[in-house]
């Protein structure tokens, strides 16, 4: 007889399922539960991510600089930075919480460089730029995937330029301009002089010659106001030229001259001792040759103390900008990036904007490398202080996420 299992105790029940469970599992076996496995942990939204960026980058130099109105053309190339690169040092800071977030950013760029310049009266000129550039601005990413992004960006970026020129004057260059000057002031001088005498008698000539001789100076020293060839590589020149007292003598003394010049010829129309009258004659060439040789030497000594040798200035503004700037995930580690931002809109520079792209690679969850190229160009001028120049090279970036 059997006993029905649902009349045995419980303790032996326990029993049997024990005893009965290898059999059991050597039957068919019973399906597993499938495996799951939670994938990390995103950041939030919420949550701050903060980049600080070291990088280098070797920028040449190109342009036009000039200090107290007097320019140069400055082209150091980025294939022979190292030959003229002084100092550079680089710090990005960046943050984001959400779409939004910003960065600032502060660069510092010394070169040095020399050579011949197209200016006549200049043999040389050697060229130190400082530059110090700072910038803050804000971003709101208007774009996202899993492989990119894009961001739309406008701050204001701060930049001090110091340029220091050293000017190497041309002998042979300064001599040539002293003769053409001297040349054109008395071509001046005779015209002036000969409309000046005309129809006069030689007695009211002789009377009046001091007078005349500083109404044909005055109307002769004008020539200098037309000097286009030096007056605009070097402002204020022919201002410093005219207000040369020993200049204005010299050009007197010419006139002078050339009124006796005018006066002996006169007289030799009806003079009876001819003998006077050439010995007259001579002493007036004489004259007139050393007044003019005088004028030349004097021209000479005003450009020479009017262009210095030694010249320095600083100038810092701050432009407002805009820009876009995107990403492109290859792999998770591989990346690419570019960013271009355009500005100064006339406010400080008239135009202002830079250009860059890169290949960045996660070398670890925190750390980043990127190598690529940046041009930036700033065209700003402020009375005698030009600084057109374009800064571009290679640049390498760490970034290290906080």
């Amino acid at each position: 007889m059997k006993t029905p299992l649902s009349s045995l105790p419980t303790s032996v029940k326990v029993l049997a399922l024990v005893s009965l469970s290898p059999l059991v599992m050597a039957g068919d076996p019973a399906p597993k539960a499938p495996v799951v496995t939670t994938p990390p942990p995103t950041p939030s939204s919420s949550e701050w991510k903060v980049t600080s960026w070291a990088y280098g980058w070797l920028a040449g130099v190109k342009g036009t600089t000039g200090v107290h109105g007097f320019t140069t053309e400055v082209d150091v190339p980025f294939s022979g930075i190292l030959d003229h690169l002084d100092m550079t040092a680089s710090l990005n800071l960046e943050a984001q919480k959400g779409r939004w977030g910003g960065w600032i950013d502060a660069m510092y760029l010394k070169v040095s460089t020399g050579g011949s310049t197209p200016d006549p009266l200049l043999d040389t000129v050697s060229v130190s730029m400082e530059q110090l550039v700072a910038e803050a601005a804000l971003f709101y990413r208007v774009w996202e995937s899993p492989r990119g992004a894009l961001d739309l960006y406008a701050g204001a970026r701060y930049m001090s330029v110091t340029g220091d020129l050293s000017l190497s004057l041309s002998n042979s260059g300064v001599e040539q301009v002293s003769e053409d000057v001297s040349a054109r002031v008395i071509d001046e001088v005779i015209d002036r002089v000969k409309s000046g005498v005309r129809g006069k008698a030689v007695p009211v000539i002789e009377q009046k010659k001091t007078q005349l001789s500083n109404q044909v100076a005055a109307k002769a020293s004008s020539i200098l106001n037309d000097l286009r060839a030096i007056g605009q590589s070097h402002p204020g020149l022919i201002n410093a030229i005219q207000k040369s007292d020993r200049l204005q003598q010299a050009i007197r003394d010419a006139a002078s001259a050339r009124i006796d010049e005018q006066i002996a010829l006169a007289q030799s129309k009806v003079a009876v001792v001819q003998s006077k009258v050439a010995a007259a004659k001579a002493r007036a060439r004489r004259a007139v040759a050393k007044a003019e040789k005088a004028l030349a030497k004097e021209i000479e000594r005003a450009l020479r103390e009017s262009i210095p040798t030694e010249l320095s200035g600083t100038k810092d503004w701050v432009d407002p900008f805009i820009g876009v700037r995107g990403y492109y995930h290859f792999t998770d580690r591989l990346y690419a990036t570019a960013k271009a931002d355009i500005g100064g809109f006339g406010i400080s520079s008239d135009l202002a904007w830079q250009v860059y792209g890169a290949l960045g690679y996660n070398l670890t969850k925190r750390t980043t490398l990127e190598i690529g190229y940046k041009h930036m160009a700033v065209d700003y001028t402020s009375g005698g202080f030009v600084n057109d120049v374009a800064t571009s090279g290679v640049f390498l970036n760490m970034g290290i996420r906080l």
